[in-house]
């Protein structure tokens, strides 16, 4: 619908986020309306907890645009990547019912809460150290401003909001919607963020909504030592904030207070709010200031109207949905003291066997991971950068202090790893050493088909390519994050994403390909140019035989983070609770695999192979190994 803009103010350089609406659609006056009733709604609440609205209006060419705060920190969709704590979702879901609670008495119904529009910002005033501020007040419902200002907001019929997150009278129409409809969509978002999946899920927008209407949601199942950690008030809560009548829910004054009684009984966690660090916006590369507030029309483009205010990077491939994996054990073998048991290898672990293996870094997550030879390369957060050489995981020396989310080895002393911010490093054989970028956008995924040919993706449809020595930077006609890259050759390169992005480079361009699935694809690998994989959210998982993509039926809902090709139609993927699934297309595309045991319910983020087997890596330093 339009571009969100960074813009500065020179005369005391403040910064902030200026959304534009395109000018063929600023010319229906019912989409403008709309798209100003943001800053409507949010001047008539006036609170903290909802971005900051400075100005409004049109330009010259007749665009309408709104000027707001610019916001440093993170999505609640990116906080839910990784599995949250109790007393941090009572923490998040507090501030944002009390926000709406003072949006409701000012007969502001908002209308699409979900974690899409929820900004996690710091602020040391408030508990936790954290703010939430709710976003895109642009189809809200407001009362008692002038009826041409609403007119296009209420027709019978019209059917508005985000369909995982409707309330069921917000499925039949927007006429029958009141404040009672945020209570229910702050239900699901508890719903899905304590039970790890949304209540209702299906690909088709009508079907849920008819879910909403006439579904109850399954009951939330967690493994036992997660089930005692969620009190039976808040599931009793959440099933009260989600009834089917609009009568039957509390409001939202209510809403605050259970949840403030179940905050004060739920303690933190040592250390206070376990989350993955804190994310600072990233300037699109050659921001350059503005005089006025209005001169936004040379401004650099950062994101698409509906995305959140700030450049947000991939999702860390943890928690994003499913049922939860069965606990496993620990696959480890047993020998004499003293002794390798005959068929393990020199990491300890028996041959087709999943097991534990000591970490580089207890503490630090790992995203990625890939094997040369006898040689494996990882790594995760704060500049984390790791080694397995000869029986051992050893931590290098980083030159960089970014997240690095993924890495890729040509041979055991030539590798690449990149992250956030767009940083590229290179390894040879020495050291690791930072390459001038070609990008200032985080960078999720690095393959390559040999030390003069190695590509990198991520967020806003970021692709650069490595040749002759130099990061240059291509078109790949998408704007959508780009989480995962591998290929064949280079004329038969893929790349995967959000809302189930599939680009193929051939040889002179990108070219975007049917994928058979919305869900968002996290990773991409396979075996041969007809054989290649791709794994994602809710356990989904797509395989293309050389002619098409399809859906092949997973054996786990856990959100999967990383994939990898065996031969022969068949794969490898890792993801939520420790999930390791072994698919296979199967004969004539029936599905077939299941859920190997890991021993481990930690996430995992990342999966490799070397000349012996496969390594997948997670969260809190975990490593496993498989010998093949």
């Amino acid at each position: 619908m339009g571009q969100v803009f960074e813009a500065i103010q020179d005369e005391i350089e403040k910064r902030a986020a200026v959304k534009v609406l395109h000018a063929e659609l600023s010319q229906n006056e019912e989409i403008a309306s709309r798209f100003l009733n943001e800053a409507k709604a949010v001047n008539i609440i006036q609170h903290p907890g909802i971005v900051t609205i400075y100005d409004y209006g049109r330009l010259p060419t007749g665009a309408a645009f709104i000027i707001m705060e610019f916001l440093e920190g993170e999505s609640l969709t990116r906080r839910m990547q990784q599995r949250v704590p109790t007393s941090e979702i009572l923490r998040i879901c507090r501030q944002i019912a009390s926000t709406l609670s003072a949006a409701h008495k000012k007969g502001i119904v908002h209308r699409d809460l979900k974690p899409d529009n929820v900004m996690l910002v710091a602020d040391p005033d408030v508990a936790g150290g954290e703010r939430c501020k709710i976003l895109d007040f642009g189809i809200a419902k407001v009362k008692d401003l002038r009826a041409e200002a609403t007119a296009n907001q209420t027709r019978d019929g019209l059917v508005m909001g985000t369909p995982q997150y409707m309330a069921p009278e917000q499925c039949r129409g927007a006429k029958l919607v009141d404040d009672r409809a945020d209570v229910y969509s702050l239900g699901v978002m508890l719903y899905e963020l304590v039970a790890g999946r949304l209540p209702f899920v299906s690909d088709e927008p009508g079907t849920l909504m008819a879910m909403h209407i006439m579904q109850a949601p399954q009951p939330i199942t967690l493994p036992p030592q997660l089930m005692q950690t969620i009190p039976a008030g808040l599931v009793a809560l959440i099933e009260r904030m989600m009834a089917k009548e609009s009568s039957a829910r509390p409001a939202m004054t209510d809403v605050v207070r259970e949840l403030e009684a179940l905050g004060a009984t739920t303690s933190l966690p040592p250390g206070g709010p376990t989350t993955g660090p804190s994310l600072n916006a990233e300037p699109g590369p050659g921001r350059r200031h503005l005089g006025l507030w209005a001169a936004v029309a040379g401004a650099v483009l950062v994101v698409a109207v509906g995305a959140a205010l700030v450049v947000l990077r991939k999702p860390d491939r943890t928690h994003q949905g499913g049922g939860p994996a069965a606990p496993a054990t620990s696959q480890r073998p047993e020998a004499e003291p003293g002794e390798p048991s005959p068929n393990a290898d020199d990491s300890g672990c028996m041959v087709g066997r999943w097991c534990l293996v000591p970490s580089p870094s207890s503490t630090t997550t790992l995203l990625a991971v890939t094997g040369a030879g006898p040689t494996a390369f990882a790594v995760g957060y704060a500049g984390t950068l790791a080694r397995y050489q000869r029986g051992h995981w050893k931590t290098m020396p980083s030159p960089v202090p970014n997240i690095l989310r993924g890495v890729w080895a040509a041979s055991p002393r030539e590798a690449w790893a990149v992250g956030d911010k767009g940083v590229i490093l290179h390894f040879d054989g020495t050291r690791w050493q930072e390459e001038l970028s070609a990008t200032a956008s985080g960078l999720n995924d690095v393959f390559g088909f040999g030390p003069d040919d190695v590509w990198a993706v991520g967020q806003l449809g970021t692709v650069v390519r490595r040749q002759g020595g130099r990061w240059a930077a291509l078109d790949s006609h998408t704007v959508r994050g780009l989480d995962g890259v591998w290929g064949s050759d280079a004329r038969n390169l893929w790349v995967v994403g959000q809302g189930g992005t599939v680009l193929q480079f051939n040889g002179t361009r990108f070219v975007t390909v049917v994928s058979g699935t919305t869900k968002s694809l996290n990773a991409v690998g396979g075996s041969a140019v007809d054989d290649v994989w791709a794994a994602g959210q809710g356990g989904t998982l797509v395989h293309y035989n050389g002619f098409a993509w399809s859906p092949v039926k997973s054996p786990s809902t856990q959100s999967l983070y990383a994939v990898t090709g065996s031969g022969k139609g068949q794969a490898w993927a890792a993801g939520d609770f420790g999930a390791i699934v072994r698919a296979s297309a199967g004969g004539g595309g029936s599905p077939v695999g299941g859920i190997v045991g890991s021993g481990t319910t930690e996430q995992l983020t990342g999966i490799g192979s070397d000349a012996q087997g496969l390594w997948a890596v997670g969260r809190a330093g975990t490593v496993l190994r498989y010998r093949r």
